[in-house]
């Protein structure tokens, strides 16, 4: 059973729901676009994956492997369907992206944008999130009582 705090941050993010799409879309957009691009030219990819994966599996076993796993979560992020869990995933994604290739800062800059919504969506999806408390605003219940009870 939901407290009436998940209920209201629950709430607040439906009455926004252009924007709670437009971040999902987002974050799902390079998802779909890397991973359909790595299927159809596969050659360029393959220089942003470190050397210590690139030696563990076969290169196009890498590449379809990563290139699915983008394809899930991007189609996941899309449905609006508890995007808890692709959130998490695609921020994990990206920071080891970040951390992993970051001899390439020129090109993956533009990752940390990602990261940070991911994050995002991730803090704002969670059933335990309290919008309120986040912006420091007190709860519905401590208001109450200060007020005497009224």
């Amino acid at each position: 059973m939901q407290d009436s705090n998940t209920e209201q941050s629950n709430t607040e993010q439906k009455e926004i729901p252009i924007v709670w799409f437009l971040l999902r879309f987002g974050v799902a957009f390079t998802f779909l676009y890397a991973s359909i691009s790595a299927f159809i030219n596969p050659t360029p990819w393959l220089a942003y994956f470190p050397d210590f994966l690139r030696q563990a599996m076969p290169d196009d076993v890498l590449l379809y492997t990563w290139g699915g796993g983008e394809l899930i979560i991007g189609l996941w992020l899309l449905t609006g369907y508890r995007i808890f869990m692709p959130s998490v995933l695609a921020a994990g994604l990206m920071f080891g992206i970040f951390i992993f290739d970051f001899k390439s800062m020129n090109v993956i800059f533009r990752n940390v944008c990602i990261l940070c919504t991911s994050v995002s969506l991730a803090v704002i999806s969670n059933p335990h999130y309290d919008f309120h408390l986040f912006h420091g605003e007190k709860k519905a219940e401590e208001t109450h009582k200060e007020n005497g009870g009224l």
